[in-house]
């Protein structure tokens, strides 16, 4: 499994991001890096990615149609 870092290109932090995904590659990670043209650091960008991101980390089951709150139905692969 990669670990998803997902920035925007616009973003205030995103030569740290980068460093961080540099080090993380060096110390063994592997690293899905993607760097968004035109996107800052707000929820614009979060909200584009952050099922797509969750999904890489958490896949669930029954995802209630992102209703946060029927969370007994969840169930993990």
């Amino acid at each position: 499994m990669q670990l998803p870092v997902i920035c925007g290109s616009d973003e205030f932090i995103r030569y740290g991001v980068e460093k961080d995904v540099k080090k993380l590659e060096e110390i063994g990670y592997s690293v899905n890096y993607i760097c968004l043209e035109g996107f800052t650091h707000d929820f614009v960008l979060w909200d584009k990615y952050i099922k797509l991101t969750l999904d890489e980390l958490l896949p669930l089951k029954g995802h209630n149609h992102g209703n946060p709150l029927m969370l007994n139905s969840f169930s993990f692969i």
